[in-house]
């Protein structure tokens, strides 16, 4: 899901009351409607085919459950077991929902979807505490069968375009990422995100063996 391209923060432009992000990856667009939950991105991938990023719907549940279980399954940068998922659909449904329910100035949960299935998502959760809400967590991922084509760079964008719009301010990005981790990370960087510090034997993978996890940050207010 990398990408040769060098991007970084889009710049938001004032129209009307709402803003439209212009990015300079010319097949992609953001829809000017009236409110943030009508916008979605249409994209083309590296081999052509097209695909969708717009926040997540309900019936989206199915296609996201099993592409966190083929995620988890193939054991790539991840920290989650498949026991930490709900065994059924149903206990995954009810989850999912409060998760897409939350207030929209607190969380942005969207999609990356490819013939007509949810493959991919991307999540920035709002930290709660009053002192705090100026923080946001960002989490990213994509089905292995969709991974390199581009779709998580175009997660990624939506969700950063979110980041510069929504209010009250978001002024810090963090995210983790596993220190061999070294796809993940190259498109982290390309995207603003640096590294803030290392926490040393952080990860334990299905062997007993630690690793080291990086928290990678950006600052909005001083690259927007």
């Amino acid at each position: 899901m990398l990408s040769g391209v060098n991007y970084f923060l889009p710049r938001p432009m004032q129209i009307g009351t709402f803003s439209l992000v212009c990015w300079s990856w010319p097949m992609e667009r953001i829809d000017s409607g009236a409110c943030w939950e009508s916008r979605s991105v249409e994209l083309l991938l590296r081999d052509g085919s097209e695909a969708t990023v717009r926040l997540a719907l309900i019936s989206d549940d199915s296609d996201l459950y099993a592409t966190e279980r083929a995620i988890i399954s193939e054991g790539v940068g991840v920290v989650q077991g498949i026991e930490d998922l709900p065994p059924t659909l149903d206990q995954y449904r009810e989850k999912f929902c409060a998760r897409i329910s939350q207030r929209p100035e607190d969380c942005l949960y969207a999609v990356g979807s490819r013939h007509s299935h949810s493959v991919g998502y991307v999540q920035i959760e709002r930290i709660m505490p009053r002192r705090l809400r100026h923080v946001g967590v960002v989490s990213v991922g994509v089905h292995p069968l969709h991974q390199g084509l581009g779709l998580g760079r175009a997660l990624m964008r939506y969700a950063l375009s979110w980041a510069t719009c929504v209010q009250p301010p978001l002024v810090r990005l963090e995210l983790g990422v596993q220190c061999d981790n070294y796809r993940a990370r190259r498109l982290y960087e390309t995207l603003g995100f640096s590294r803030e510090s290392t926490r040393r034997r952080f990860v334990r993978n299905i062997r007993g063996e630690e690793s080291d996890d990086d928290v990678m940050v950006l600052f909005i207010d001083s690259h927007s």
